[in-house]
């Protein structure tokens, strides 16, 4: 053999090099095949032990301990209490709601589809159709609960819209210096828009819109005026005092004739409407969490224990509660005239349940009055607080 020539077992076999390169490609697929087969076996067992499905991303909270402020429910009090709390810069507020948003303008859906007419709810029509809305299940939105109100701002979502403050009388019957009716109309005044003519019942510096019935079919005008003709007297507006008794047209809580909820007034505009993310750097709103657990330690209320639940959680009822009361006050209340718990300091009350007497008119404005009474409360009692560290310091 020459020296140049090579030897043939050093020659290149093109035959073997081809067998190696099917031996490899054949072992990875069996790889393969047998990490699929153990994913689908992981897959099915884990179906089969029932284990949740995976929840949706969700905002993270703050660090715990940055807030100063918890809300919690997200109803018409809520919205309120929680907005006015954070129009302080320095205050720190969360506000935790079970439900989801239910209108476009905090994050929730554009319309409702429907099988009722041709055309599909749209908001306008909400406030009519909400009945049968609320008795078809397929027209239900993602959530449970709406009937029960069981979401971002409450009753306010599917309620008649009926503006109807209480009477005079009405906060008479509470006999408290800082519920009296001159506090609380004041109070009516800050938080009303009113598109209608001028009166010294109404004002447009607040947020929530009231206005006149916009559509009066000639039915209802013929109804008003066979009233005024067996003698029953026509009212034009049953928020004044002494226009209560009579036949008239209710106010309503809408604007350009879509429903003007609380949380829709309060939290719209500090509230992403494509998110549903607050855009204060001091508020943080979070939906689909319950609360859990309120932790007390020696008469105060330090933090609040929540979960997010995973789809549709069960929650246990020992029972129903068919007779309780928050009343303002009372004997057997269980808050007093600064909506505080008694015994312990850092929780309050600020909703329909704390209301002594069930007022001669719409819950719903009450409910407003109350929340915005409640953050005026709350600041007084702080300034009080202030006031007497600084004398003592002294």
């Amino acid at each position: 053999m020459a020296v140049t020539e090579r030897s043939p077992l050093l020659r290149a076999d093109p035959s073997r090099t081809g067998r190696r390169i099917r031996v490899l490609v054949s072992g990875l697929v069996l790889v393969l095949l047998l990490a699929g087969i153990v994913t689908c076996i992981a897959i099915v067992a884990r179906y089969l032990r029932g284990s949740p499905t995976p929840v949706a991303p969700i905002t993270p909270l703050m660090m715990a301990g940055e807030f100063d402020a918890i809300v919690i429910g997200g109803g018409p009090a809520g919205s309120v209490v929680s907005r006015l709390l954070s129009d302080d810069p320095w205050r720190r507020v969360l506000l935790v709601e079970a439900g989801n948003a239910s209108q476009t303008q905090v994050g929730g859906k554009n319309a409702v589809p429907s099988t009722l007419n041709f055309k599909g709810l749209t908001p306008f029509d909400i406030p009519y159709y909400w009945t049968n809305v609320a008795n078809t299940p397929s027209l239900h939105w993602a959530y449970p609960d709406v009937n029960i109100a069981k979401a971002l701002g409450g009753c306010g979502i599917h309620n008649a819209m009926l503006y109807v403050r209480p009477l005079p009388t009405d906060l008479e019957r509470w006999k408290m210096d800082k519920w009296t009716w001159e506090k609380t109309l004041e109070i009516y005044m800050d938080i009303e828009d009113f598109d209608g003519p001028n009166s010294s019942y109404h004002s447009t510096r607040g947020f929530l819109r009231t206005s006149p019935a916009g559509l009066e079919s000639p039915l209802s005008n013929e109804f008003v005026e066979a009233c005024e003709q067996i003698g029953i007297q026509r009212t034009e507006d049953f928020n004044a005092p002494g226009g209560r008794v009579g036949a008239g047209f209710y106010h309503f809580n809408t604007r350009d004739g879509v429903r003007e909820s609380a949380v829709k007034a309060f939290l719209d505009p500090i509230v992403d409407t494509g998110t549903g993310i607050s855009t204060r750097k001091n508020f943080q709103l979070l939906t689909d969490t319950t609360v859990t657990d309120n932790a007390i330690d020696d008469h105060l209320i330090p933090r609040v224990v929540s979960e997010v639940p995973e789809n549709e959680p069960e929650h246990l009822r020992e029972g129903d509660l068919w007779k309780i009361t928050w009343a303002i006050g009372v004997d057997e209340g269980v808050v007093d005239d600064h909506l505080q718990v008694f015994g312990i300091k850092n929780l309050r009350v600020a909703d329909a349940s704390v209301i002594p007497f069930i007022p001669n008119g719409n819950v719903h404005s009450s409910v407003v009055m109350v929340a915005n009474r409640a953050v005026q409360i709350l600041r007084e009692d702080e300034h009080e607080e202030r006031r007497v560290r600084t004398k003592h310091s002294k």
